[in-house]
């Protein structure tokens, strides 16, 4: 039963689908999220992942890339946002 009881907060922790962020950073974020397909072009939607990721990383500093797109994942799948024929939707430029 002790068992139990100590992996009950190890599950909440892995089902955070941002650990790295408070529940308050995780709303301000969703707060300007937008689903890619209403963005009007590429551009815009290479520029709306940058400022997110840029976003996240302010919340959260030592979170990886992997981190911020999963909850960019996350978002997306929430909002039912719709897939592209020629997804950008991970594109992130390397400069």
């Amino acid at each position: 039963m002790t068992m139990l009881f100590a992996l009950i907060p190890l599950m909440t922790i892995a089902a955070s689908p941002a650990p790295s962020l408070t529940a308050a950073q995780q709303r301000a974020l969703e707060q300007d999220f937008v689903c890619p397909a209403s963005l009007p072009d590429d551009d815009a939607r290479i520029l709306d992942v940058r400022r997110f990721v840029i976003r996240y990383g302010a919340f959260a500093p030592r979170s990886t890339m992997a981190e911020r797109m999963a909850f960019r994942d996350h978002l997306l799948a929430k909002h039912h946002c719709p897939e592209m024929e020629q997804e950008l939707i991970h594109t992130f430029p390397e400069t």
